[in-house]
């Protein structure tokens, strides 16, 4: 981990907290809404279509 984050202690504390206290899912809700509005998929190559989800390898590839 970084210096700049401080000891690893303090991370993990407030890792947890946010953890305990819904930040987390909060932050992931709103990552997911924002994902959805631009019709991608946060950390991975989904694309929405109106045939459903195809992943982009996926993509152009026939049956």
């Amino acid at each position: 981990m970084p210096e700049r984050y401080g000891p690893w202690e303090t991370a993990y504390t407030l890792f947890r907290r946010w953890q305990i206290d819904g930040t987390w899912a909060r932050v992931l809700k709103k990552l997911q809404v924002k994902a959805d509005a631009a019709e991608r998929h946060p950390g991975c190559l989904y694309k929405r279509d109106k045939r459903g989800v195809t992943t982009a390898h996926q993509a152009g590839q026939g049956p």
